[in-house]
């Protein structure tokens, strides 16, 4: 992948699969320059990674933190 031109940083919390699944799928699904998403899960119960597990997609990074809110 080149260096992309465009960061999308997505955090998420307890999201519900298919709507997470269809956030992560239209950012990646834009056109017409270089894009990376980084999705960062606040310590969801359940980790985004497994809900995501499916996307095999080369510019989504996962970043999973303990949770500490929409401020960290």
């Amino acid at each position: 992948m080149e260096s992309p031109l465009v960061t999308l940083i997505m955090p998420a919390w307890k999201p519900r699969k298919e709507w997470l699944i269809a956030a992560v799928e239209s950012c990646l699904g834009q056109t017409g320059c270089n894009i990376e998403l980084i999705v960062v899960d606040d310590g969801s119960p359940v980790p985004v990674g497994v809900l995501l597990q499916d996307v095999t997609d080369p510019r989504l990074r996962l970043i999973r933190i303990d949770h500490a809110g929409h401020v960290a």
